[in-house]
């Protein structure tokens, strides 16, 4: 359900025509031909020319209905679209690539994402195009009973609204936004009707307190949404009574009415509905809504060790965001020196220059590279991690950010620990609700006590069960998240010992501040990204194959049973340290053992001739 642009003479949505009915058109071919002449396409990320590349696409296709009907006023077709889109792009010298062009064309056709033309619209103005006035044809001579195969040709289900059988209405509109194959626009998660679109998170911000930059995210359906959604797959129709035409009438005779059927918008009656019914039984009995259990932006594997490397829908209940990021391709048996050599990535290049303390900490880290890459595959139950160092700049932040550059492309989802319990569920749910594969608990105060109910029960859970902000809902949500955190000599006590993986680094300097990488890590981990997405696929894929064939390693089992059979074996196999032994060096930091241990002591050296009384 994308935005749309209000066009000339509008006061609000677009193309309302007859009885309220919307009609999916978009601008004349000289109109937006004069556009692209004066956009300007030289300072723009890679996001921002996709985003007008969408809006060609989804403004510039006509639709059924407009052919059907007519239209005078020129559109244009997707050939025309695509050499708009070319032109557009040829205006970046030096990254224009006709081919990669044409494959990004290709992958909006079915992509679910925000596209408004006033991106393109508003660029041309700010280079001083003047957007032209125009007529469009008056609608009001359109004869809409003559247009009954329209429904049948759009493949829209003509619905004729009757309230005495709404319900069997509201089955017939929730399967027809259900048709939409291996990218359905209308999917379950916690409970409600939810799309993805591009849009910036409302809970986290970037390590350095900015916002982030727009990316894939969960969002739900409201009223206005559906209704919208609605409208773009059933033709609703409502009866119109018109008297007879007067003419002289027997006595007696009663003045019959004819009935009319004419567009309608869809009830809220239904609206209501679908919103209540939620992704179950939307459709009616044994017509649910697609499950979706997690988004994901970038290759990973399933549930089943197999690769996931295809844009959209998966029968998984995985839904690969397809963000338009080569990533180099993965062998479909890796071998041993595959793994080896993928390791060596990992370890020796991605982590260079890091002062990790021992080589312990710097498979850690390696570990949570992995993790990351995976951590919507398992389902819960997936240990957090905790980079400390004892002096502050000692790069504790930097390890993390690295990570989520070169797993989702963008800087690290932060956020200070909140003080209360309550707080921290209310936060956890929201980032969980909008789809949030990571989280960073940043700065965790010097020598602090790490210790939450709410973090540790999602750690060690499948799913997650909280109150909604603002409201009386209380949703199940999968706890598929990593959970990172960094701070100065940090405390972990109790059970979050066997929790929280801890990496530490120790720059062994005075001023730790004053070093400086030889690399711009911003810079490096986006030239490399799909080499390091690649390797870390190809370490995790050739351990599944030496599984399937019978190979074991010798490793004590975890609380983390498919993380370990996933990340800790896999790194073990190709020749890392067995990470499970970072819970254990965390008993140091429990108070209550070690004033246990301090009493034990005393006792050892002065109890001799004591009484047990005394």
């Amino acid at each position: 359900a994308p935005p749309m642009a209000a066009l000339p003479g509008e006061s609000g949505g677009r193309g309302v025509g007859k009885a309220g009915r919307r009609l999916p058109w978009g601008l004349p071919l000289l109109v937006l031909a004069d556009a692209v002449k004066h956009a300007r396409n030289e300072d723009l990320d890679w996001l921002q020319w996709s985003r007008i590349g969408m809006a060609l696409r989804h403004e510039c296709t006509p639709s059924p209905i407009m052919t059907e009907m007519g239209l005078s006023w020129p559109l244009v077709g997707e050939g025309e679209a695509r050499d708009l889109w070319h032109e557009f792009s040829a205006k970046a010298e030096g990254k224009y690539d006709p081919d990669y062009t044409d494959q990004r064309w290709a992958s909006f056709a079915n992509l679910n994402a925000t596209r408004d033309i006033r991106l393109l619209v508003d660029n041309a103005v700010a280079n001083g195009w003047k957007m032209p006035v125009w007529e469009f044809d008056d609608l009001s001579h359109l004869d809409w009973t003559e247009c009954d195969d329209l429904a049948e040709k759009a493949k829209m289900v003509k619905i004729q609204w009757d309230a005495a059988n709404f319900r069997h209405h509201a089955n017939s509109a929730g399967r027809a936004i259900l048709r939409r194959g291996k990218a359905p626009a209308v999917l379950g998660h916690a409970g409600r009707l939810v799309y993805i679109t591009y849009g910036q998170p409302s809970v986290v911000r970037d390590p350095n307190g900015d916002p982030l930059p727009v990316m894939p995210l969960i969002r739900a359906y409201d009223k206005p949404l559906l209704r919208e959604r609605l409208s773009w797959d059933c033709a609703f129709e409502v009866p119109k009574t018109e008297p007879e035409e007067k003419g002289k009438k027997a006595e007696g005779d009663k003045k019959e009415k004819k009935i009319r059927w004419v567009p309608a918008a869809p009830p809220a009656m239904v609206v209501e509905t679908l919103l209540a019914r939620g992704p179950v039984g939307l459709g009616g009995e044994g017509h649910d809504a697609p499950y979706l259990a997690a988004l994901v932006e970038t290759p990973t594997l399933r549930p089943d060790g197999t690769v996931l490397d295809r844009p959209g829908y998966d029968s998984t209940g995985i839904f690969y965001f397809d963000t338009g990021v080569r990533f180099d391709p993965v062998a479909d048996r890796p071998t041993l020196a595959d793994a080896k050599r993928a390791y060596a990535v990992l370890r020796d290049e991605v982590f260079a220059e890091f002062p990790f303390a021992t080589d312990l900490d710097r498979d850690v880290a390696v570990s949570l590279l992995l993790t990351a890459l995976v951590v919507r595959s398992f389902g819960g139950y997936i240990p957090a991690f905790a980079v400390m160092a004892p002096v502050q700049s000692s790069g504790k932040t930097t390890v993390v950010d690295l990570v989520s550059r070169l797993v989702w492309g963008r800087p690290a989802p932060a956020m200070a620990l909140p003080e209360s319990d309550e707080n921290v569920s209310k936060a956890l749910l929201g980032i969980l609700m909008e789809g949030q594969p990571c989280v960073l608990f940043d700065n965790v105060a010097d020598g602090a006590v790490f210790k939450s109910e709410e973090i540790a029960k999602i750690i060690t859970s499948e799913v997650y069960q909280a109150r909604e902000l603002s409201t009386h809902n209380n949703p199940i949500v999968a706890c598929n998240i990593l959970l990172t955190m960094t701070g100065n000599n940090i405390r972990l006590p109790g059970d979050m010992r066997s929790r929280v993986l801890r990496c530490r680094l120790d720059p062994g300097v005075e001023s730790p501040e004053k070093r400086h990488f030889s690399r711009d890590l911003k810079e490096w981990a986006a030239a490399n990204r799909g080499r390091v997405v690649s390797a870390i696929l190809t370490l995790l894929r050739g351990w599944v194959v030496a599984r399937e064939s019978g190979c074991t390693v010798e490793a004590e089992g975890t609380r983390f049973k498919t993380w370990g059979r996933f990340v800790r074996d896999a790194l073990v196999w190709a020749g890392g340290s067995d990470v499970a032994n970072a819970f254990a060096t965390e008993e140091e930091d429990d108070d209550d053992r070690t004033a246990l241990r301090c009493l034990l002591d005393v006792l050892a050296e002065h109890a001799d001739g004591m009484t047990p009384g005394e």
